[in-house]
């Protein structure tokens, strides 16, 4: 069995067992607990992912198994992503992959065996980076910014509310804001408004987040492509971009760049293409629950280094304190633990 078929089948492995975990939580607490839904669509969209590599690389389902339904599952999951049915969701995980597990079980035994006979890869193939919160701590100055506005107007903006924008497209964002707050402008006025103020302050200081720069560093060092991943625009994006050297980045996907934003998978899907690579080879890097969703629905190999707001466990990705001290090689194998 080749290296690349091996891996596939054992991340397939690996996403049914934690699809289990789910279903032997039960349907009630699967219906009333919007994590445990998400942590199922991830997973579902994981192995749809999976599945179709392992249909273009010929290799052959056994009973039981069908990577097209995977793969329809997938689809499904990404066109009804605002508006899920439940109930397929559940009957999906507790019908459809239930025995999925136990028909792939020869097969996942070779390639366990395939796998033991290869070097694993020590580093990833790209990394894909946050901006906003992992590479620089600029969620104060958006905060500060989101103040600022919102008092123009006359109101009072508080962190709490601040807090639910952390990761979000600008756009929903700002309807946020205008929701919560006298502000009357268009969201896309508002998002002007708070470009001008954030781009104003990181002009004046890049607060790097510890370790970022140096890590940055390293990829370009080693040959690793980076790409960044932000849902902030290419304009602000464009201001941390020009204090790097030139071809820090090889690709870069903002939020005005994308149909949809995180945590919807398509930005890393995106940044991967860019970069010509398997989402599955790269490392991607995020720090709140809305980024890290989308790295882990793209297939990427996540690690989170949460700042403003918490990452829960149910999202996938691995968790770091903070990235100093950390190489790209000891990320990596922390992402795939």
């Amino acid at each position: 069995m080749e290296g690349r078929t091996a891996k596939q089948l054992l991340h397939v492995d690996g996403w049914l067992a934690r699809a289990e975990e789910i279903v032997t939580r039960g349907k009630d607490a699967y219906m009333d607990d919007a994590m445990l839904q998400e942590a199922g669509d991830s997973l579902m969209m994981k192995i749809g992912e999976a599945a179709g590599r392992l249909d273009r690389m010929g290799t052959a389902p056994p009973d039981g198994v069908r990577w097209n339904d995977a793969i329809a599952n997938r689809n499904f999951l990404i066109h009804q992503y605002d508006a899920i049915d439940r109930e397929i969701s559940w009957a999906t995980l507790s019908a459809d992959l239930a025995g999925w597990r136990r028909a792939l079980a020869a097969l996942v035994a070779e390639a366990d065996d395939a796998t033991a006979r290869n070097d694993p890869k020590t580093l990833p193939a790209a990394v894909l980076w946050d901006m906003d919160g992992t590479l620089v701590d600029t969620e104060p100055y958006w905060i500060n910014a989101e103040h600022e506005l919102v008092g123009e107007f006359g109101g009072v903006w508080n962190d709490e509310l601040a807090h639910l924008l952390v990761g979000n497209p600008l756009l929903v964002s700002a309807q946020v804001i205008r929701d919560n707050s006298p502000v009357t402008l268009i969201p896309e006025q508002i998002v002007d408004r708070l470009l001008e103020s954030v781009i104003r302050q990181m002009r004046e200081h890049i607060p790097w987040r510890p370790g970022a720069a140096a890590l940055l560093k390293e990829a370009v060092a080693q040959g690793i492509p980076n790409a960044l991943v932000t849902m902030s625009y290419a304009s602000f994006a464009q201001v941390m971009v020009d204090e790097l050297p030139a071809g820090t980045f090889s690709a870069i996907v903002t939020g005005d760049a994308v149909t949809h934003g995180k945590p919807h998978p398509e930005p890393y899907l995106k940044a991967a293409e860019a970069l010509g690579v398997d989402p599955i080879d790269c490392l991607a890097v995020e720090d709140s629950p809305t980024g890290a969703r989308s790295a882990v629905d793209s297939g990427a190999r996540t690690v989170a280094v949460p700042h403003i707001v918490a990452v829960p466990d149910e999202v996938g990705a691995a968790k770091v304190d903070t990235l100093a001290g950390q190489s790209l090689e000891s990320l990596w194998r922390i992402a795939q633990t």
